[in-house]
């Protein structure tokens, strides 16, 4: 391998392991998603009970939830969510102050509604950041595929880096077959499926960008299996 293609090399590597960097958000993502759900749920029953007593109970669960997740969206950086559950604290303490179920409840509708826009806005993020990660990963890896392979050294730190930013996909995914309403987690895992098959069909993808897609073409056809319940 030529000085020239050792260094173009070495800084598609570099910029590889910058992009996948970022994925450390997507654990922040995850449990922020999954803690909104569980807030939201909390909100919803509270807003189902029939004594103000058991509704400020479920109220301040959520309430809890709240903040105790406050570091994961921070973490996360999507600030549509943060705005919209920093609104629902804001609905949901007021809910806790009223005197009556009836206040009570209609204050627990809006932050109900709060939460919602909040998972919206963090599936809508984190499509957008996968999105822009295929992106990178597709410009950074516009090396001769005659000298990017798996053999050396190099390549073999390459593989490692993709293999670990395909299991933070993957767990991205499942995430998404667990939260996301049905209809819509098949409409993105559909994309995300189709998407990676037209990748492949290319005859310039070196190995590190077919090694990628391979796996994100298996990952996203698991959950599409997985989310068959709401195909029809």
């Amino acid at each position: 391998m030529s000085a020239v293609v050792k260094n173009t090399y070495i800084s598609v590597l570099v910029c590889l392991l910058c992009a996948l960097c970022a994925f450390g958000k997507d654990d922040a993502c995850n449990s922020a998603n999954s803690n909104a759900s569980y807030i939201k749920e909390n909100i919803k029953l509270a807003m189902e009970v029939e004594s103000l007593k058991m509704a400020k109970y479920f109220g301040y669960r959520a309430l809890n939830g709240i903040v105790k997740t406050a570091s994961n969206f921070k973490d996360c950086g999507c600030p549509d969510a943060t705005t919209h559950i920093n609104s629902a604290r804001k609905v949901l303490e007021s809910a806790l102050k009223a005197e009556n179920l009836e206040d009570s409840k209609k204050l627990l509708k809006g932050a109900h509604n709060h939460m919602e826009s909040t998972i919206a806005a963090l599936y809508s993020f984190e499509r957008g950041f996968l999105q822009d990660y295929d992106a990178i990963l597709k410009q950074q890896t516009q090396v001769d595929s005659t000298y990017v392979g798996f053999e050396d050294t190099a390549s073999e730190k390459m593989k490692n880096t993709v293999d670990a930013g395909l299991k933070r996909f993957g767990a991205s995914l499942d995430h998404v077959v667990a939260v996301v309403d049905c209809p819509k987690a098949l409409q993105y895992v559909s994309e995300v499926l189709e998407k990676s098959k037209t990748f492949l069909k290319s005859s310039k993808l070196t190995p590190a960008q077919a090694h990628y897609h391979r796996g994100v073409a298996e990952l996203a056809n698991n959950a599409f299996t997985a989310l068959q319940q709401c195909a029809n």
